[in-house]
């Protein structure tokens, strides 16, 4: 339902169902200690029937809710793109974010005001494209802010080895 919302303008809409479900997900287990096999529909509580310790579908909240949803993380492997989509003002992040066969550390800074630019940093071992999405006006007609054609640069130098023995290189975006 999140998708077909985005791909319809409705974006404000899919992401306050997204961090409302999220929540209620994060409340539920936090008061049961676990995830459930589902949740009700109309409350904050695991559904009926409904089993303990299941984490099939509902493992999608607490992962891809939180990644693409409350970070605005969509990947495009195939284009070697990320959609960085950043809706909060808080600082944020994801360290080791999967993208592929590599993973990037992703740093976004807090900010004054969400049409403030986004300040991030990107950390991988390989070149991706990020398109920088901000909840700003840029036109008056509720479209946001787009700022695409990000190229996250490697550097030439190393900033060191990560747990698995390959190397790091601290990215620019420009």
């Amino acid at each position: 339902m999140l998708k077909f919302l985005e791909r319809y303008g409705f974006d404000d809409l899919a992401l306050d169902i997204a961090v409302n479900h999220h929540d209620d997900v994060v409340r539920i287990w936090t008061e049961s200690g676990t995830v459930w096999e589902n949740y009700a529909a109309y409350s904050v509580r695991p559904g009926k029937p409904a089993k303990p310790d299941f984490f099939g579908w509902t493992g999608l909240p607490p992962i891809a809710v939180l990644l693409e949803h409350r970070h605005g993380l969509r990947p495009n492997v195939p284009e070697n793109t990320l959609v960085w989509d950043v809706r909060n003002v808080e600082a944020c992040g994801v360290r080791r974010y999967p993208f592929g066969p590599v993973d990037f550390d992703l740093t976004c800074a807090a900010r004054s005001n969400p049409r403030k630019k986004p300040k991030i940093e990107v950390l991988g071992p390989v070149p991706l494209r990020i398109d920088l999405r901000w909840a700003g006006r840029a036109d008056g007609k509720g479209s946001p802010w787009v700022e695409e054609g990000y190229l996250v640069l490697l550097a030439r130098e190393t900033t060191g080895v990560n747990a698995a023995g390959s190397a790091r290189f601290p990215a620019v975006v420009r």
